[in-house]
């Protein structure tokens, strides 16, 4: 081989290895983040869209029910979850609570217009109420009651909850609100905030490393809206 073909080839190599270093450097790695599929949800995908965005992924969220939402990030499948109960996640030892708590996310009871809506028909046996297990079991020490004697219907697919009660397939039932999705609901139902437990990002074990950059920059997002 000539000198001449030798330096062709080696400069031919360090072009070809340059190319490759770039595209690796330029490709950026994808973030997946489940999502209950609430009307509301839009405005806390968008933060976490910016706070890893900052943090140098390309992000994508796909919407899953409550349930399946939190096996497929305690199996590793997705990266995070937008927002959970911080009491729900206690029992997956895969999923890790991110700090600070989304704050003034409440739990209500959303009811059908002209119908009373008050707490004590969780003791009414002739109630039916449309709930999930999670959020049932966390106004229960805000009902100061040990047993709920109503009939619970369980779903665990949020985004067609109040399509429910518009249809007057039942009258009653819990969904998580802030005061400004409350502002658009009272104009369509009777509603009654019933507890304020903390909801907060989670995200698999494998991300800890990156936890408090995460944090750092969710509070700078957060603090920024107060404002």
């Amino acid at each position: 081989m000539s000198k001449t073909v030798t330096i062709i080839l080696y400069l031919f190599t360090i072009i070809l290895m340059t190319s490759i270093f770039n595209c690796k450097a330029e490709s950026k790695k994808t973030f997946v983040i489940t999502y209950v599929d609430h009307p509301d949800i839009q405005f806390y995908n968008d933060i976490l869209e910016k706070v890893y965005t900052e943090l140098g992924f390309n992000v994508e969220f796909v919407p899953a029910p409550t349930k399946r939402g939190l096996r497929l990030l305690n199996d590793g499948i997705v990266d995070a979850d937008t927002m959970r109960l911080n009491t729900t996640v206690q029992e997956y030892k895969n999923i890790l609570t991110v700090s600070p708590a989304f704050k003034n996310i409440s739990l209500a009871l959303v009811c059908k217009k002209k119908i009373p809506c008050k707490t004590d028909i969780f003791s009414n046996e002739k109630s039916t109420i449309v709930a999930n297990k999670r959020t049932l079991h966390a106004i229960k020490p805000a009902l100061k009651t040990t047993s709920i004697k109503a009939n619970i219907v369980i779903n665990n697919k949020i985004n067609n909850t109040l399509d429910i009660i518009r249809a007057d397939r039942y009258y009653y039932a819990i969904f998580p609100v802030n005061p400004k999705f409350y502002e658009t609901l009272i104009n369509e139902f009777n509603v009654v905030i019933i507890s304020s437990p903390s909801f907060s990002h989670v995200i698999h074990k494998l991300h800890q490393a990156m936890m408090p950059k995460i944090e750092k920059i969710i509070t700078q997002h957060l603090t920024r809206l107060a404002q």
